[in-house]
């Protein structure tokens, strides 16, 4: 069953920095207002206690974390599964010729 997956992928990125946000900030980070950003109001709800302000990382922050986007994490896969496919069809192609 396929499910499309890209249309969570927003939600998947504001989740996570808010997680990050909300972790760094409980180890005793402090954030200039330009590394954060605001979650949207429909994914506010994650937000309990301290945090239900909605701050969480900004995109410009998350970006130098090293932490990818969902996006990219999901292409890069992509293109990993079709490099695999490709390797294995050449490999068919050099038994077949041999045999």
């Amino acid at each position: 069953m396929f499910t499309d997956v890209g249309r969570y992928f927003e939600e998947i990125d504001y989740v996570i920095n808010y997680a990050v946000y909300k972790y760094l900030r409980s180890s005793g980070w402090v954030f200039q207002r330009s590394s954060l950003g605001r979650l949207p109001k429909k994914y506010r709800n994650i937000g309990q206690g301290v945090f239900e302000s909605g701050e969480c990382l900004s995109k410009k922050q998350r970006a130098s974390s090293g932490i990818p986007l969902s996006s990219d994490i999901y292409k890069l896969r992509l293109r990993e599964e079709k490099e695999e496919q490709k390797s294995k069809s050449n490999k068919n192609k050099k038994a077949a010729a041999q045999g």
